[in-house]
């Protein structure tokens, strides 16, 4: 990808054929991707007073709607002035991975410095690794073997 319009482009598309919500679209550099710890196809919720209330490292759409719609929850009792107190989970659910299957689409569609930026930050990756995942040096690796094979 040589120029930002490009990158829109690019967001454009994967919006039309494959996610149905609203996509940011970072500077060229990655500046925020950077800042927020390079998660490959992270997902941040921020509430309206700038605190990070939901971070993951896969956008999932079922589980967004879970954490939105309990912080909708949550704003009703504020409203109601039900007292309420914050509280810390940890949760690893899993996902579908055919990894071959989102690379090849994420080549085709976004082209190869998307790719790229995927594998650095797949290997720049310091949260929690289970055997299966998809993250970390191992898996930067494998992807980086994959993208060599291809002829794009």
């Amino acid at each position: 990808m040589t120029s930002f319009e490009q990158k829109i482009e690019h967001a454009k598309l994967m919006t039309e054929k494959y996610i149905n919500r609203t996509m940011l679209v970072d500077s060229l550099d990655g500046k925020i991707h950077h800042a927020y710890g390079r998660l490959p196809n992270m997902t941040y919720i921020v509430n309206r007073y700038g605190n990070v209330i939901y971070k993951s490292d896969w956008t999932d759409p079922s589980t967004i709607k879970m954490v939105l719609d309990h912080y909708l929850d949550e704003r009703e009792m504020l409203a109601k002035k039900i007292r309420a107190t914050p509280y810390y989970v940890e949760w690893q659910p899993m996902r579908k991975n055919d990894t071959e299957e989102f690379m090849t689409i994420l080549l085709n569609d976004a082209g190869p410095k998307a790719i790229k930026d995927f594998i650095n930050s797949a290997n720049h990756y310091d949260g929690p690794i289970q055997s299966n995942s998809s993250l970390g040096k191992a898996m930067g690796k494998k992807l980086q073997d994959w993208l060599d094979k291809q002829d794009y």
